[in-house]
């Protein structure tokens, strides 16, 4: 059992039987109401919920693997088919899957199955399929996490959406004093503010996580200089990559056919850059380490072990 998984059983246990759903704060999008709850997405709307939802589609895999963290899978109906290539998770395998996480796409299906709340990415492009869910009286909470804050936040206005917020308050808990001991522990070791590394992630799409990305986030808390300097994901080209003298270079990717692209390693090499490939095939990859849920906990942790070569210890 990894250290999220064990953090979110407890959790789970604990509040057992509490059944909070108003709530007493105004943190994170979460109001009081003498109705029931209102949560503000990141749209800035303010979705009113009266109860609970017990029939969520969850348009995204970060979204559904919150949820299921949350302990929230038996109000789950239906979720986009990268939650279910991503996530690996049985609890997914009764739920009806879609093939578009474009709301525009699904008006049909959330109102023949008595959808009662939609979970999607905060894109302007989704705007008019948002737009057509919340005109048919279904509730949607548009969220776009991009950063370690973000998640946390949206871990937040999920749970108390979901009436979980002690489960959310858990595990926002648990990752910020994840993050805080594992930065003490970097802070020890040899290299500290010293090692170079680059990351290329072949997931949907080939992507090298930049500055104030997730994977960004967790670097600098590791005190690892990142290759990619930029505001962006374009990978790097391979004479910027060794202009940088990155002590690996790391590609990651869910199958290991991924890495395909031998030419570019062996560029690499030839001039001294050891090049690591991990997959979900190979081991090493978990498809949502990086991503924008509390699971990033799992990636931070791995990174930690592969850069200074330790294990670690709570």
């Amino acid at each position: 059992m990894n250290q999220l998984t064990a953090i979110i059983a407890a959790v789970l246990v604990m509040s057992v039987g509490v059944g909070v759903y108003l709530v007493t704060d105004n943190t994170n999008g979460g109001l009081e109401d003498e109705e029931g709850v209102t949560v503000i997405d990141d749209r800035g709307v303010s979705v009113i919920f009266t109860e609970p939802p017990k029939r969520v589609m969850s348009l995204g895999s970060s979204f559904t693997d919150t949820l299921l963290m949350l302990g929230s899978e038996d109000r789950i109906a239906a979720v986009d088919q990268s939650s279910v290539n991503r996530l690996q998770d049985d609890r997914l395998s009764s739920k009806y899957v879609l093939s578009s996480i474009n709301p525009a796409n699904n008006l049909e299906f959330a109102l023949e199955k008595n959808i009662d709340c939609v979970i999607v990415w905060n894109w302007a492009t989704y705007a008019p399929g948002i737009a057509m869910l919340e005109s048919a009286g279904i509730n949607v909470l548009a969220l776009n996490p991009v950063n370690i804050e973000t998640v946390m936040d949206t871990v937040n206005i999920l749970g108390k959406a979901m009436g979980k917020d002690d489960v959310a308050a858990g595990l926002v808990e648990f990752m910020n004093d994840t993050i805080e001991n594992i930065r003490t522990l970097a802070t020890e070791k040899d290299g500290y503010g010293e090692k170079r590394i680059y990351i290329e992630l072949d997931t949907a799409t080939r992507a090298s996580p930049g500055t104030g990305s997730i994977t960004g986030s967790m670097l600098d808390i590791l005190g690892i200089q990142n290759a990619n300097r930029h505001m962006n994901t374009t990978p790097l080209d391979n004479e910027d990559i060794i202009s940088f003298v990155p002590e690996m270079a790391i590609f990651m990717g869910p199958r290991a056919d991924t890495f395909n692209d031998e030419a570019r390693y062996a560029a690499l090499e030839a001039n001294g850059i050891p090049i690591i490939k991990y997959s979900a095939e190979t081991g090493g990859f978990n498809g949502n380490w990086a991503s924008a849920t509390p699971s990033f906990i799992n990636g931070l942790i791995w990174l930690y072990e592969l850069i200074y070569g330790v294990s670690y210890e709570p």
